[in-house]
């Protein structure tokens, strides 16, 4: 295992809760990856996975400098109350006119995969300001760069975020029996 893989998976992270939520989950949960079984288990990142993330941190340092004293907020922490759970959303950086959600991918994208509209609605929900998806080194040779895509909210994926988030929570009040 690489040093930044070593390093990640050693990272002391937030224990799960039931009724606690991560925006970051709601894609996850879609796609059968977070389930209720797995919930409390905490994934081992790989080491292509390590290299990816430590990328993306670099760059998204880099531009916290760039841009200081620019955005109001970087990586805030903004919680929605849903029934009876909490939703948690933490967005790079916050500006007075705009959210920007940074992403440093290894394939080359120009418009916003589905993996992230989840988040970026979160993020609208959490601050009703627009919301941008900021792509680093988006060019193959992953030269410093970003290009910045709109996000359109949807009252539609709002909705099915919601509803999920509230499947989900009642299936693990079911089997564990605890909050």
């Amino acid at each position: 295992m690489s040093h930044y893989a070593d390093y990640l998976n050693n990272q002391e992270k937030h224990p799960r809760k039931i009724g606690r939520y991560w925006a970051t989950d709601i894609y996850r949960l879609k796609k059968g990856y977070l389930t209720v079984d797995n919930f409390f288990e905490r994934s081992k990142i790989d080491d292509i996975g390590a290299e990816n993330i430590c990328t993306g941190l670099a760059y998204e340092d880099f531009q916290e400098k760039v841009w200081k004293g620019k955005y109001l907020e970087y990586n805030p922490k903004t919680l929605i109350d849903i029934d009876d759970f909490t939703l948690t959303i933490k967005p790079d950086f916050v500006f007075e006119k705009c959210v920007i959600e940074t992403k440093a991918p290894v394939k080359q994208t120009w418009s916003i995969p589905d993996k992230w509209k989840d988040q970026l609605e979160c993020e609208y929900r959490a601050y009703e300001k627009k919301v941008y998806l900021g792509v680093f080194g988006n060019n193959p040779t992953r030269r410093i760069s970003m290009h910045l895509f709109p996000y359109k909210p949807s009252d539609v994926r709002w909705k099915n975020i919601q509803k999920r988030l509230k499947v989900f929570n009642q299936e693990l009040i079911k089997k564990y029996g605890i909050r």
